[in-house]
Parts: C-alpha cells; structure tokens; sequence
C-alpha cells in the first residue's frame, strides 16, 4: 500500500509535523512474526524487534530518520521490523531525544549511551551493525 506523505511546508511548526508523521504511521501493518519488545537501556526508551528467523547473537542498531528533529519509534516501527526479516537479526531501535527541545548533541549522546550499553553485551564490536539514516522529513 502506497500512501502519501503528509505534505508539510517550511511555515509548519514541527511540533504538527511530528502530530501528522505519527498519525500517518501509527496503524502500518508490520510484517508476519514481528514483535515488539519494549526496553530501557540507559535510561533511553528502546524497542527491540525481531521478525522471523534471526541470530540473537548479532543487533542491528537502527537510528530513526528525521534529522534529529522528527521521526520517532512508531514512524520507523515497519522500516524496523523489515530490516529484521531481511537481515536475520534483531533491530534495536532507540527513542533519542530531539531538538529543538533538546538541543545538539542530546539526540546524538542518548544513540551512544544505548551503544555502549549494549557493546558490553556483544563480545565482538562486529556484531552491532549499526544503520544511521539522517534524512529531514521537511
């Protein structure tokens, strides 16, 4: 299914942008045998998604798009649980902090607090893969 992006303009205030990105998403069907699982990991709010068959001795650490401004969880929710299908292996996806209520480098620090928490978990740092896509919605 094909849906069309909400259509925003330099005068939207990001706080609607946010509103319409979520509601635009909130309801995408995710793929056969997904789940969702729930986590904090250094006081960040996480979610591990596992589609299908996977390694759980590998991760790979997705960090949503949106510029460090917009996008959050529920918005990249199906991007995630896809990436697992394909990948084999569990996507974490963490809930950083965006600006402008949280300036730079507050996004960045919560990405690298859940990093290092999780390297310690993974002998080899090779087994965390890590996806950056940084792409603006606006």
């Amino acid at each position: 299914m094909i849906r069309k992006r909400p259509t925003q303009s330099n005068t939207t205030p990001i706080s609607i942008q946010r509103q319409e990105w979520e509601a635009a998403t909130a309801n995408d069907p995710l793929p056969d045998q997904t789940t969702i699982d729930s986590q904090t990991i250094a006081d960040i709010p996480c979610e591990r998604i596992p589609c299908g068959t996977i390694d759980n001795n590998k991760l790979l650490i997705y960090i949503h798009g949106g510029g460090f401004v917009v996008g959050s969880l529920t918005t990249h929710r199906k991007l995630g649980a896809y990436l697992s299908k394909v990948t084999g292996m569990p996507i974490l996806m963490v809930s950083y902090r965006l600006a402008p209520e949280n300036p730079f480098p507050c996004g960045l620090d919560d990405v690298v607090a859940v990093y290092s928490e999780q390297k310690n978990r993974y002998i080899e740092l090779h087994q965390i893969l890590k996806l950056f896509s940084i792409k603006m919605f606006c």
